[in-house]
């Protein structure tokens, strides 16, 4: 190969180097902008998971609420069937 064919070839090399350089470069400043929303989508989720067992803390509050009242009133059910003499309910 002559000099020319060389030269040529390095300088194509050269703007090859330039544009992949070009493209690291574009591609950490999209990496840059991807971490910063996981951080963001992180923080979001933390907030909806405090939200979440909030909301779960809450259901098993009504629910021990209800199940205590359920059973008291079954226990007077059964104290007046027992005194007007009447079978249990079946449930």
């Amino acid at each position: 190969a002559d000099v020319g064919t060389l030269k040529a070839d390095v300088g194509t090399l050269k703007a090859d180097v330039g544009t992949l350089k070009a493209d690291v470069g574009t591609l950490k400043a999209d990496v840059n902008i991807l971490k910063a929303e996981s951080k963001k989508t992180s923080k979001r989720l933390d907030s909806i998971e405090k939200e979440i067992r909030s909301i779960r803390k809450g259901i098993n509050e009504i629910i021990e609420f209800f199940d205590h009242e359920y059973l008291g009133l079954n226990a007077r059910v059964e104290r007046l069937e027992k005194f007007v003499n009447i079978p249990p309910s079946i449930s």
